[in-house]
């Protein structure tokens, strides 16, 4: 019987023993998968990612591959709350949403603001860190169910309020006002650009969040095994 390793779960190491009495074929790539080491898939996601424009040209094939990568650096985000830290929170992808919002606020003919790219990032990550402080003050004492319930509330207050903000009455104004475009959403935003290159194509897209997933993935890693992540293995 093995001892259970320091700061690793039960489930992760049965599964490398399951991997290691795995066999064929399967338990071949799943044991020269785990030798591999981080930075060595780092290169391989980059590499086969950055050749998927070479194979095809197909915009919707290179939109759905865009989406992957969206999506992949969003669960980054979460397994760091769910996974390392093990708090429950189910209004995660809220905070998604307040950051495309604020950039469509920022930088699009819905508002009449046009800030350059470079300008609207450090508010939109200044704006989602207020709203995450304002969510997480009074959550610091919940735990379990409870914080689930509230961040659950927090998910569908927003998701609400974005689709139903169309015609709200200001001071100043005789007409109702779309703050949120309804359930379609802010339109027309301005293209990403930032050190000379700008986002005109769905493939220029799709290189951009290629390379925000490997950062993303870069950074994660390495703070995981820094000091801030023994402390989110602490709190799990």
């Amino acid at each position: 019987m093995s001892q259970n390793k320091i700061g690793v779960d039960q489930w992760v190491e049965q599964y490398d023993q399951r991997v290691n009495k795995a066999k064929g074929l399967q338990g071949f790539i799943a044991r020269m998968s785990q030798r591999l080491p981080p930075w060595g898939w780092l290169i391989v996601l980059v590499a086969v990612g950055a050749l998927l424009p070479v194979i095809t040209q197909n915009n919707f094939a290179i939109r759905i591959a865009g989406n992957i990568a969206l999506m992949g650096t969003l669960a980054l985000g979460l397994n760091v709350v769910v996974g390392y830290a093990g708090l429950l929170d189910l209004g995660f992808v809220a905070f998604y949403g307040i950051g495309a919002y604020t950039y469509a606020y920022l930088s699009s003919d819905f508002s009449g603001v046009h800030l350059p790219t470079w300008v609207s990032l450090p508010i939109i990550i200044v704006i989602s860190a207020l709203f995450g402080l304002v969510l997480g003050s009074p959550s610091l004492r919940l735990l379990g169910d409870y914080l689930a319930i509230v961040t659950l509330g927090f998910g569908q207050i927003f998701v609400q309020l974005m689709t139903s903000l169309t015609r709200v009455s200001l001071p100043g104004h005789e007409r109702p006002v779309d703050l949120t475009g309804g359930p379609n959403g802010i339109i027309n935003l301005d293209k990403l650009s930032l050190f000379g290159f700008t986002a005109r194509t769905v493939t220029d897209h799709y290189l951009i969040l290629l390379v925000v997933l490997a950062v993303a993935l870069l950074v994660i890693y390495h703070l995981n095994r820094s000091r801030i992540g023994r402390a989110w293995r602490a709190l799990r």
